[in-house]
């Protein structure tokens, strides 16, 4: 199975006028998204050890954002 991690993980910086409500949305977006990977993870990416660092790396970084 080739898994796109990658693109399901990227951040894209926010431009300075986007509104404060897609922010929000791209904030829980991603909040969900850590709460899925940190649950299923380990079970998500058995086949991908690759995908699994990036994911957790991804975790990490999550636990450090300041925004929202």
């Amino acid at each position: 199975m080739d898994l796109n991690i990658e693109k399901l993980l990227e951040k894209r910086p926010a431009p300075a006028n986007e509104n404060p409500i897609e922010i929000a949305k791209q904030v829980i977006l991603r909040s969900r998204l850590s709460l899925m990977i940190g649950y299923y993870g380990d079970m998500l990416f058995t086949q991908n050890p690759d995908a699994f660092k990036k994911s957790s790396c991804f975790l990490f970084e999550s636990i450090g954002e300041s925004q929202g």
